[in-house]
């Protein structure tokens, strides 16, 4: 709740006019005493909630509401009365307030707050049945009310008293938000069961398909998950936004051809045309690309503005036309595509062989303050990428020391500077680094990963690593690499029953190499040998050089 000091002035005004029209001559009304009464404990009253002391402000305000005709004041007394959280002075707030004004708009929705605040849950469900019954601003305001009031159990509860009662609104908008809230509460049973009911109800709405859709991806269900992206495609029509929808659910279930193919219909501009591109450097489809290369140059004759130029350089440059990228990339001339596109020539003459002039190219951008920040930034991580790879780790971490001469503390810089000394069995640099963001970001779910992971991995200190790893993994318990390392720390520690779930739940995430290797390594160890093969197999099939995979082979094939 945010208190305004602006809001006294504005009660004052219209307790006094309320005064004068009783009258009925301003001129004759003495507001100096008829206003004393009540003047004195609403002054007070701001004044304690200016000075955060909610229960004095609570105790002054409640004062002035009985003393007081204005239902204003009563308002102000309820809102006052909750920031102290003392009930008794909620009731005789809330009742003043009735008495005073009892179809005020905001009075159902203290009654419906108190009563959650009271644990009276079926006083609740009553109140906002009422609400949900009111239109588009009732259902709205009940799902606020359930959105920042009391516990997930609780409200889940609520929630599914709504649906037994049929209360929700026959509005695709209420039923999708409600669905929403239940995914927030983490509440999978509930979000099921409104999903369902969304489907049952709406079966010709594209979006309840596409959120039915996400459902089955995240339990690992792709086949039923196709079927519903299915359904929500056959109703999305020539929708721009709702094929872009079904596209991108189409991606996140690893068909980005078919995510390509299904904005290919209809009219095309910039943004659908950016992503199909997006799609099929994904899906490594070199024809369709040139394809598209062509059909964006055909679409852009007389509208060569700078972002039109950035995407057909993209496109070129994806298609390895390194010269034709070029003339792209140096014909932006304004704005962020400029800078995005000066970063691309970089990475454009590496690849056509001139690395000096790549670097050339990147010591401009680095020097050029009127650069971006965040571009120019990203030149000294492109700088140590390249160097790395031609000159070696010490290379890559010079240039990123230059980047951090620069940018001083820079997270992105810190990390891949932390990641290279790892690599240069550098463990005490790179424990600093990763500390250093978590000095300023301790929160931070890649720095605790990292760090934790480092310790686990390369040093005896296994225990402050899987403490680490367990905060992040608090955070971000979907994430494949946090995944893998809870696993792989409560493996190196010979908790092998309780590593197995984590590793073969993060190969279902993401089927890294460095992943499968892990859950080779502890199948192996678990008596499970031809499985054990069966995922070095697969290791060795994406990153047959990779140090995991290496170790898990010496493990497995020694």
């Amino acid at each position: 709740m945010i208190w305004r000091k602006s809001t006294l002035t504005l009660l004052l005004i219209a307790f006094s006019h309320t005064l004068f029209a009783a009258t009925g001559d301003a001129a004759d009304a003495q507001p100096e005493t008829a206003l004393e009464p009540v003047l004195e404990p609403l002054l007070a009253g701001e004044f304690y909630l200016q000075q955060g002391d909610y229960e004095r402000a609570a105790a002054q305000y409640l004062v002035a509401a009985q003393q007081s005709s204005d239902p204003a004041v009563a308002e102000r007394a309820t809102a006052a009365a909750m920031a102290s959280n003392a009930a008794d002075r909620i009731d005789a707030a809330i009742a003043r307030w009735q008495e005073l004004a009892p179809n005020a708009p905001g009075l159902l929705d203290a009654r419906t707050s108190q009563a959650l605040r009271a644990g009276d849950d079926a006083a609740v469900v009553a109140a906002l049945r009422d609400r949900l019954a009111a239109g588009e601003d009732g259902w709205r305001r009940a799902l606020q009310i359930l959105s920042g009031s009391v516990s997930a159990d609780r409200v889940t509860q609520i929630i599914e008293q709504l649906l037994d009662d049929d209360a929700l609104p026959n509005e695709l908008t209420a039923w999708l938000a409600f669905a929403g809230l239940a995914e927030r509460l983490g509440r999978d049973a509930l979000a099921d069961r409104v999903v369902d009911g969304l489907i049952e109800r709406f079966p010709d709405a594209p979006r309840a398909w596409l959120l039915k859709a996400e459902r089955l991806r995240e339990r690992g269900d792709n086949g039923a998950a196709r079927a519903a992206v299915d359904r929500a495609l056959a109703a999305a029509g020539e929708d721009a936004g709702l094929r872009m929808a079904v596209a991108g659910e189409l991606s996140r279930l690893d068909d980005p051809s078919a995510a390509a193919a299904v904005l290919a219909e209809g009219k095309q501009d910039l943004r659908s045309l950016r992503a199909r591109a997006g799609f099929l450097v994904a899906a490594d489809d070199k024809d369709a690309l040139a394809r598209l290369y062509t059909e964006a140059q055909a679409a852009a004759r007389g509208e060569l503005d700078a972002e039109w130029l950035l995407l057909l350089g993209q496109l070129a440059e994806a298609l390895e036309r390194h010269e034709q990228a070029l003339d792209w990339y140096r014909a932006v001339a304004t704005g962020a595509p400029r800078d995005q596109a000066q970063v691309r020539i970089a990475v454009v003459l590496n690849a056509r062989g001139d690395f000096d002039a790549a670097m050339t190219q990147l010591g401009t951008l680095q020097a050029d303050a009127q650069i971006d920040g965040e571009v120019r930034r990203d030149s000294f991580l492109l700088e140590a990428g390249l160097r790395g790879e031609r000159d070696g780790v010490a290379q890559e971490i010079a240039a990123l020391g230059r980047g951090l001469d620069v940018f001083e503390d820079d997270p992105e810089l810190l990390y891949a500077r932390a990641l290279a000394h790892e690599r240069a069995d550098r463990i005490d640099d790179s424990e600093a680094d990763f500390r250093r963001i978590l000095e300023s970001e301790p929160d931070s779910v890649a720095a605790l990963n990292a760090l934790g992971y480092t310790l686990v991995d390369r040093t005896d200190r296994l225990e402050e690593g899987l403490r680490l790893i367990e905060k992040a993994y608090d955070q971000a318990p979907d994430n494949a690499a946090v995944v893998d390392s809870l696993g792989w720390a409560l493996y190196r520690l010979g908790r092998v029953d309780e590593a197995l779930p984590h590793l073969q739940r993060a190969v279902e995430l993401s089927p890294d190499p460095e992943v499968l290797a892990h859950l080779a390594e502890a199948l192996w160890r678990n008596d499970e040998r031809d499985a054990a093969r069966a995922a070095l197999e697969r290791a060795r099939a994406i990153a047959p050089q990779h140090r995991a995979v290496l170790r898990a082979d010496e493990w497995i094939n020694p």
